[in-house]
């Protein structure tokens, strides 16, 4: 049963300590943050997972929601909980979502913003959904979301692209370009960042660069339309296919 979720997640590997001192200020998006408010209100206790810096996790307990949250990040979770002021409380954890070891069972379980793509092969996506199965209580739901893989295959031209040029502070800026390739016969997205930081002067003062790789899901009787819905029943389990936020991604109900 498990088995047959996992052909639907995404394998990546990336390493967000990299990247984790400057990761607010290049990824700064709220179209999803509605959603997940309204999502919310019908659960009582809620575990996010791979929640990295916040960006989720922040505007819901600023809403008043009650979330336990986890990510394999140490660089990600010290930057979330310097944003936390101080009558905001989180139950934060440092652990690997395929190694969760946490003394309770929630309503909700939930990876949002693709990150559920950091699980890098079948043995660890069988071993996390095992472990979100055994967090989730009895009537529960685990939710997702995954890129769209249309939308993915149209940027993987190889070809350099500029995401953007933002500020850091103290008269500094970031410049981020990535370039996207697929490996057809492997089902392969490689996809490489490139991190240059300029002083008010203009002159770099340091580069990085950080390396993606990524698997997608296999597309087995893909919707065509916005409203349709794919539904596979292995024995209690339920698995929704729902499009919503942009044709960027995906959304994953399971529910228990």
């Amino acid at each position: 049963m498990v088995q047959d979720l996992c052909e639907f997640f995404l394998e990546k590997t990336i390493e967000f300590d990299l990247v984790a001192d400057i990761y607010d200020s290049y990824v700064d998006v709220d179209f999803d943050l509605g959603f997940y408010k309204d999502f919310c209100k019908y659960y009582g206790s809620i575990l996010e997972l791979m929640y990295g810096t916040g960006r989720v996790s922040l505007p819901l307990i600023e809403s008043g929601f009650t979330l336990t949250c986890v990510d394999y990040s140490q660089g990600m979770l010290d930057v979330f909980h310097s944003k936390l002021k101080p009558d905001m409380k989180a139950d934060i954890h440092c652990q690997n979502v395929c190694e969760l070891d946490l003394d309770r069972q929630c309503d909700l379980v939930m990876i949002p913003f693709n990150t559920i793509a950091k699980i890098t092969d079948g043995e660890s996506r069988r071993k996390a959904m095992n472990r979100i199965a055994e967090h989730t209580k009895q009537g529960g739901t685990f939710f997702c979301t995954l890129y769209n893989p249309s939308y993915s295959l149209k940027s993987a031209d190889g070809n350099l692209k500029n995401l953007g040029k933002f500020a850091l502070g103290e008269e500094k800026n970031l410049i981020v370009s990535y370039f996207d390739t697929f490996t057809q016969s492997k089902n392969l997205f490689s996809d490489t960042q490139y991190y240059e930081v300029y002083g008010h002067d203009n002159k770099l003062i340091e580069k990085r660069f950080m390396d993606k790789l990524l698997t997608h899901y296999k597309r087995r009787n893909h919707p065509n339309s916005a409203g349709s819905r794919l539904q596979a029943e292995h024995d209690i389990w339920r698995l929704s296919l729902r499009r919503i936020f942009t044709g960027v991604e995906h959304a994953y109900e399971l529910r228990f």
